[in-house]
């Protein structure tokens, strides 16, 4: 085998980093590239995405993100590994084991949510996987009818729709803050997650809030071919199809014709129904962590995945 090498992209040339970028994620490669920075968190982390590299030139990736998951009181730091890739002509020579190897000495404890190509590979580690985590589809079709009815549009008018700042995530972080002594394993979110994940998206501009009394959604719309659609990225309510703040945002997505409300959400949050099965794709979730407790916990994933990785919500726009 060559004398590949790997390395921290923060020491990368990045004229070669770019051209990478390009060659392996294609039309979102320009984007990707100029906003790396933020898909990685690396402005509130030393870590960095790590890169594979043949001389100079870069020929594999492993994204990663730090992230503190919250269990019975206590904070532990995990790494996500994201954007495991090999470029073609290098691939099948072992490079991706070697990356995933690299990493993985990173932080003890380490979660993924991979395709299953990668997911092959994380299992060549031991990792365990589960089941529990799965996206949904809410058609607004039975909601415009649904419009013609007045008790519903009564409910519609409680709605309220802003553009996010710092005053509404405040008042989030108050809701969030009681999630800190949860028996149930989830991400912490606290005010450097909402600067990053919401603040200082580069899509900030698509991003709205809807407010239902104390409840709260945050959603990306999208443009174009795609305009039909709205990724709700993040909500104050785990158990998000069975609540009103839910039913109300369809109502306005029907009114505005949006066919389709998606999400990302811990199956155990969700109702069971005839539609579930139709509307619900379980995705690949992966972890490894050397402690009991946080395993046991992961064998049920994350309870509040929802907006957990950085471009689970934007991926269409590329």
């Amino acid at each position: 085998m060559n004398n590949y090498t790997i390395k921290k992209t923060s020491i990368v040339d990045k004229n070669e980093l770019k051209s990478f970028y390009k060659t392996a994620y294609f039309s979102r490669g320009q984007i990707f590239y100029e906003n790396y920075k933020w898909f990685y968190k690396t402005d509130f982390s030393n870590e960095t995405p790590l890169v594979i590299c043949d001389k100079e030139k870069v020929i594999g990736h492993a994204g990663i993100l730090t992230e503190n998951l919250i269990l019975n009181g206590n904070s532990h730091k995990f790494t996500w590994l994201t954007d495991l890739i090999i470029l073609s002509k290098y691939r099948n020579l072992g490079l991706a084991n070697k990356l995933v190897a690299q990493w993985m000495n990173i932080c003890e404890n380490k979660i993924t949510i991979p395709n299953d190509i990668a997911l092959k590979i994380y299992k060549k580690f031991k990792w365990k996987t589960c089941s529990k985590i799965a996206r949904f589809i809410g058609i607004t079709f039975l909601d415009r009818i649904l419009l013609k009815k007045f008790i519903f549009n009564s409910e519609l008018k409680k709605l309220k729709v802003y553009k996010i700042d710092k005053k509404i995530i405040k008042d989030i972080l108050e809701i969030e803050s009681l999630n800190k002594f949860s028996k149930d394993l989830k991400i912490l979110r606290d005010a450097n997650w909402f600067e990053w994940r919401f603040l200082q998206c580069p899509f900030l501009d698509d991003i709205l809030c809807f407010q239902y009394n104390d409840q709260f959604i945050l959603a990306q719309l999208f443009k174009g071919k795609n305009k039909g659609r709205m990724n709700i990225l993040y909500s104050t309510e785990n158990y998000l199809d069975e609540s009103m703040i839910f039913k109300a945002t369809k109502l306005w997505a029907a009114s505005k014709s949006i066919n389709y409300l998606w999400h990302i959400s811990n199956v155990q949050n969700t109702s069971k129904n005839f539609f579930s099965p139709i509307f619900k794709k379980t995705i690949n979730f992966a972890y490894s962590t050397p402690k009991v407790e946080l395993s046991n916990s992961l064998d049920y994933g994350i309870k509040n995945i929802q907006a957990g990785d950085s471009d689970s919500g934007h991926l269409i726009l590329f």
